[in-house]
């Protein structure tokens, strides 16, 4: 059964409107970068994606991430067409994010080095919530975060459908790559 208590927008609104700390600790990104790829021996599927959302408590390390799903752009307009109307199905499913905590978050991560950290949470893509557990990359660096990580998406799991003739051009595990640079607010 597919279900969510919020949306995913008002996720990033209650989120950024109840965080019970001074404005100095919270942190936003409106222009993240989200790039995804699909290999198969008879086709390479990539899409980049200029405007993720985020924000981020530097308090406990809590965050969410936003996407919109129409806001992909794909090398060939019939690869975005397909992505949009027969697999995301962005009518339906508009959105994709990702809430939780940064596993193990401390001040100390704030040092301006470049921490290995793990994020806990819910990823949320095509109507279906996975928990799951992402590796990625912190640094503090001037007034805000930068923020990198890399995992793979299973189409199976997010009941993303893939006809038979299409096995072959599309993989059933997509690599995800998202950078963001969240400010200070």
């Amino acid at each position: 059964m597919r279900s969510h208590l919020l949306s995913p927008l008002c996720t990033l609104v209650l989120l950024g409107s109840s965080m019970s700390v001074i404005n100095a600790q919270r942190y936003m990104g409106h222009s993240g970068t989200v790039h995804f790829h699909s290999q198969t021996l008879m086709e390479d599927i990539e899409a980049t994606l200029p405007d993720m959302t985020g924000i981020m408590d530097a308090v406990d390390g809590s965050f969410a991430f936003q996407v919109k799903m129409r806001s992909f752009s794909f090398e060939k307009a019939l690869m975005q067409e397909h992505f949009n109307e027969d697999y995301i199905e962005s009518d339906q499913f508009p959105k994709a994010s990702f809430q939780g905590q940064i596993i193990g978050w401390s001040e100390s991560l704030g040092d301006g080095e470049t921490h290995v950290v793990q994020a806990e949470g819910v990823f949320w893509c095509h109507g279906v919530e996975q928990r799951r557990t992402i590796d990625g990359s912190l640094k503090k660096a001037d007034n805000g975060w930068e923020i990198s990580c890399r995992f793979p998406v299973q189409l199976e799991e997010h009941d993303i459908d893939v006809p038979g003739w299409a096995t072959y051009l599309i993989s059933s595990t997509i690599d995800v790559d998202v950078q963001i640079k969240l400010t200070q607010q």
